[in-house]
């Protein structure tokens, strides 16, 4: 007796290998989708963050995650510098808030306070400081500065922001943060085209291949590529459980060879997206891709296990 696979033809054996791959990307892609929703920042940022060592309250490292997200993973039609403006007008006022926090005030130096001070245009202890942390600011960004000139509070926020960043990476997201957060924006945005066309290929190839009555090939469209796709997503997940540096360091090899996305373990970027940080990310982006593979493997297999109706061609 010939197996199911061996009665289809060789049309329907080419639609789904070509479906199979289109569908393991789309559920490859929609855990990306999952991690890069701001729920998903928005919980676990509570969950792995420790503002004891850092100058910021939890509460205050919660926002400044959430604004460090949109920088990082939305669109940006209106331009980089105005999407810098914000996250300057989140980092300067959560910093001029914390700076005159008591419960924080012995985090924050003498000049910490100062630069932070520029936000609001507050009086400083000294003007020579002031006007030092000013200078600093607007030569370490003037884009920054240029694209905010038309709001005083924008360019206020980034003068407070760029002179933060220039006293401690404690304080402020500084040039080489941005940097890496830039390159995770263009590589977001360069993959989402193409993985946008793979998951929508496969949706149209599904519904042509059912519409059409090839349920047995839609069944292996189903079931092969989740299939693979999980298996692949269970060896990752264990090298993770077992080495989570290694494969950290991989990944980020992998996708950012410059070799840019290393800080200070007590940066404000890391201290933001500590390792359990990334350890919930990959744990949602793994769940969520294996749930799916399994949804459409249980099904797939029901498909392609049924027998053909006689008046189905093949």
């Amino acid at each position: 007796m010939t197996s199911v696979h061996a009665r289809l033809s060789g049309k329907e054996r080419l639609a789904a290998a070509v479906g199979s791959t289109l569908l393991a990307v789309a559920l490859l892609a929609t855990g990306l989708f999952a991690c890069c929703l701001p729920i998903t920042t928005e919980m676990l940022a509570p969950w792995s963050e420790d503002a004891s060592d850092s100058p910021y309250t939890a509460e205050q490292l919660q926002r400044l995650a959430r604004a460090a997200r949109d920088y990082t993973v939305d669109l940006r039609p209106e331009g980089g510098q105005a999407a810098l403006a914000k996250l300057d007008a989140v980092q300067a006022a959560e910093a001029l808030a914390a700076s005159e926090d008591p419960a924080k005030r012995d985090q924050w130096t003498l000049r910490a306070r100062e630069a932070a001070a520029l936000h609001n245009g507050g009086a400083v202890s000294s003007q020579g400081e002031r006007e030092g942390a000013e200078g600093a600011a607007t030569g370490q960004d003037q884009g920054a500065d240029a694209a905010a000139s038309g709001s005083e509070g924008a360019t206020t926020a980034a003068a407070a922001s760029r002179a933060l960043a220039t006293v401690s990476d404690r304080y402020a997201l500084d040039a080489d943060a941005i940097s890496h957060l830039d390159d995770c924006n263009r590589l977001i945005t360069a993959a989402a085209l193409p993985l946008g066309l793979c998951a929508a290929g496969a949706v149209a190839l599904g519904l042509a291949l059912g519409l059409r009555g090839h349920r047995r090939a839609l069944g292996w469209m189903l079931a092969l590529g989740p299939a693979v796709m999980a298996a692949v997503l269970a060896a990752l997940a264990l090298w993770a459980a077992v080495d989570f540096m290694g494969f950290f360091r991989a990944f980020h090899g992998l996708f950012f060879p410059q070799g840019n996305w290393t800080f200070a373990i007590d940066s404000l970027l890391i201290t933001m997206y500590p390792t359990n940080f990334w350890m919930g990310m990959g744990a949602v982006w793994a769940v969520t891709t294996l749930v799916l593979s399994i949804l459409c493997l249980g099904f797939g297999i029901r498909l392609a296990r049924r027998r053909p109706h006689t008046n189905e061609s093949d």
